[in-house]
């Protein structure tokens, strides 16, 4: 069984890294697996530091010609993204490859050509329930089955977080933070405001927000506008985010939507207790007394659990057990990516 993996993206978000572990678990598990990937992007170059084939193409036109002469070399193509599951299905005549697409993203679909392209698709994937509802409402299939997201405890350059994170006025004061992009769904604008509110409470505090986005010039006039310039820290995008929650004493999520959440996953995995709200698939990771749940779009309650969950010390906090267990048994890169070979294998071979 021959895989092949597409992901086409520029940047390096979540889903690029689920793309890196998904490549990773299935070599060390003995799949035969390549990446088609655009050329000049750090999916390349992490990509290339495995022991995979990587097809890397500057325009989108020449994954297509790949597609057309050299796809059926595979048994399975699986699309990591929405854009490029366009390519995999609209090249499908020729190349008469099963394809796969695993949906990370909560909104819903729109248009009929949309709807078209996922019922030709071969298997739909969904990293969470709530994706799965999305999915089922607007595909009306009801062969859609969950595959998770992988987490995995691996720091490459510990001294790059350290040098950036000892420059910060942290001394004697707690760390909470936030890895989010800067827009609607993630709703930067309610944790500010939690944050504006948590600051009448008590003073012992930095936040730091990890991300980008097209809101950040919003953001940074709100942050302004209470004040809390010295408080409200914005760090920018990082390329190794997992080095840095070592150092967090807290971490939060204020979206209002979102697929999964596994920058959550990775807040388990470093045993940093957690603050989220309900919103997608967060409601089902906070559950189980994981963390503290709070309604999206309410930013009292979220300042509320804030200083709630700033009461304990990490050694003393009743939710980091029961966080750490579910994300090693549940997130497990061995454990998924077998999900992911029996998906292939039923696809594959019947």
């Amino acid at each position: 069984m021959r895989i092949l993996e597409l992901n086409f993206e520029k940047g390096w978000r979540g889903g690029e890294r689920q793309t890196l572990y998904c490549l990773q678990g299935l070599s060390e598990a003995g799949v035969s697996v390549a990446l088609a990937c655009r050329a000049g992007t750090p999916m390349e170059a992490e990509a290339r530091k495995l022991d995979v084939e990587v097809f890397a193409f500057p325009h989108i036109f020449q994954l297509i010609v790949f597609l057309i002469t050299r796809g059926k070399r595979f048994d399975c193509l699986h699309a990591q993204t929405s854009s490029v599951l366009t390519y995999c299905v609209f090249t499908k005549w020729i190349h008469g490859c099963k394809t796969v697409y695993s949906r990370r993203v909560n909104f819903m679909p729109k248009g009929y050509l949309t709807w078209l392209k996922y019922r030709y698709t071969d298997k739909l994937l969904a990293i969470s329930e709530a994706i799965q509802e999305t999915l089922i409402q607007f595909t009306h299939r009801t062969d859609i089955e969950i595959v998770s997201s992988i987490s995995v405890q691996e720091i490459i350059h510990p001294e790059i977080a350290a040098t950036r994170m000892n420059a910060l006025p942290l001394k004697g004061k707690k760390c909470i933070a936030s890895m989010a992009a800067f827009t609607y769904e993630k709703d930067p604008f309610c944790l500010i405001e939690a944050i504006h509110i948590l600051k009448q409470k008590r003073a012992d505090f930095i936040f730091l927000h990890f991300g980008e986005g097209r809101l950040k010039p919003e953001v940074e006039a709100k942050i302004a506008s209470y004040g809390l310039e010295e408080t409200y820290i914005l760090m920018g995008f990082v390329d190794e985010p997992q080095a840095y929650y070592p150092y967090f004493d807290v971490f939060v999520m204020s979206s209002l939507q979102e697929g999964l959440g596994s920058s959550v996953l990775d807040a388990f995995m470093y045993e940093v207790p957690v603050v989220s709200t309900l919103a997608g698939g967060l409601k089902n990771l906070i559950s189980g007394q994981r963390g503290i749940a709070v309604n999206p779009g309410d930013p009292v309650a979220l300042a509320t659990a804030l200083n709630e969950m700033l009461q304990y010390e990490k050694a003393h906090n009743p939710y980091i057990p029961a966080a750490k267990a579910y994300v090693e048994k549940q997130h497990d890169m061995k454990q998924i990516t077998q999900k992911l070979i029996d998906q292939f294998d039923r696809l594959c071979n019947h």
